[in-house]
């Protein structure tokens, strides 16, 4: 049986970490899951994450691996040629500031998996399994025997499709910014890959510098086309397997964020005018996608009490409050996106 580990990079988001990694024990098939691999960016040393992450490795030790990047950044630095050692100032690697970002903390995750993976599945922190993906690494195996040249699947971006799709023309990056001419670049926030991509055919890696996480996915992608391969069409998102909460824009919990934390996009009081994400051709970004039929407020409260709970604690999500999002008839793509909910 082919096995899959699924990884995840984690920044100061204890709450959203804690609700994504219950939902993988709750959900996902132990008997196909190789390992679950945490990449802890340089969060503060003594909060609660570092709390729940030692209880993790003290009890799911043959489950779970948590890497924290700050008792090894400095190797890593030199090793990729970042920096020439007799210059380096070490003290900088003790500041908050010295945050790498998800693509690398991805790449540095890759880079721990072991021989019994076959697959690898990457997941956002603001990601929640839901009850359907039991069969999930079932269906990724089943999809990538099934389309032998596909090194990469998942939910292509601005492809609202409850189908699986073959992408095997050529990205151009371009033209990447315009809707519909994204030619089969998978959504960075959950997707599969074969680690033979890395393993035997020498697609390039994630990420070997500092750089946001959509870039990197994009250089990846292009490589698969570039050596003659595929994506695929995997709708995670709309066919209800995973949920994303797009979190990363709400964490006013995390030092330093700039953008305003009114709304959780996947809410049930997400506005239509919150701000870019949901103008223009991104409008489809939300359509078929679930929800959380929750106020941001009450939402942020749930996510509190689930943090309090003792971490022996494990409380599925009542996926009775989910909803899905669908396009507003009234909008086009060109124009100012607005979604409603539907039960």
């Amino acid at each position: 049986m082919k096995k899959t580990s699924i990884i995840t990079t984690v920044y100061n988001q204890y709450e959203l970490l804690r609700q994504l990694i219950e939902s993988i024990l709750t959900h996902i098939d132990k008997t196909r899951l190789d390992r679950v691999i945490i990449c802890d960016d340089y969060s503060e040393k003594n909060g609660k994450l570092r709390e729940y992450e030692n209880y993790l490795t003290e009890n799911y030790s043959n489950l779970i691996k948590v890497i924290n990047f700050d008792e090894y950044r400095q190797n890593v630095y030199i090793s990729r040629g970042e920096y020439n050692i007799q210059n380096t100032d070490f003290s900088k690697f003790d500041s908050m500031e010295s945050n790498l970002g998800p693509a690398f903390a991805v790449q540095k995750a890759l880079d721990e998996v072991g021989e019994d993976s076959d697959y690898v599945l990457i997941v956002d922190t603001d990601t929640m399994f839901l009850d359907k993906s039991k069969n999930l690494l079932e269906e990724i195996d089943n999809n990538f025997q099934k389309y032998e040249k596909v090194m990469c699947l998942g939910q292509v971006i601005n492809l609202n499709l409850d189908e699986n799709f073959l992408f095997e023309r050529m990205y151009d990056s371009k033209i990447s910014t315009k809707r519909g001419n994204r030619s089969g670049e998978v959504s960075p926030m959950s997707y599969a890959c074969r680690m033979d991509a890395w393993r035997k055919y020498g697609i390039k890696p994630i990420s070997v510098k500092r750089e946001v996480i959509a870039w990197s996915n994009t250089h990846f992608v292009l490589d698969i086309f570039d050596k003659g391969f595929h994506t695929l069409n995997f709708p995670l998102f709309s066919s209800g397997y995973i949920i994303h909460l797009a979190g990363c824009t709400v964490n006013d919990q995390v030092p330093g964020r700039k953008r305003d934390a009114k709304y959780i996009p996947f809410c049930e009081d997400f506005s239509g005018s919150y701000g870019g994400r949901v103008t223009g051709g991104l409008t489809d970004y939300y359509s078929g996608r679930y929800g959380i039929n929750m106020s941001t407020e009450l939402y942020k409260k749930y996510l509190q009490e689930l943090g309090n709970r003792p971490f022996n604690e494990i409380i599925p999500f009542d996926e009775k409050n989910l909803i899905v999002f669908e396009l507003l008839p009234q909008y086009n793509y060109k124009g100012i996106g607005g979604v409603y909910k539907k039960p």
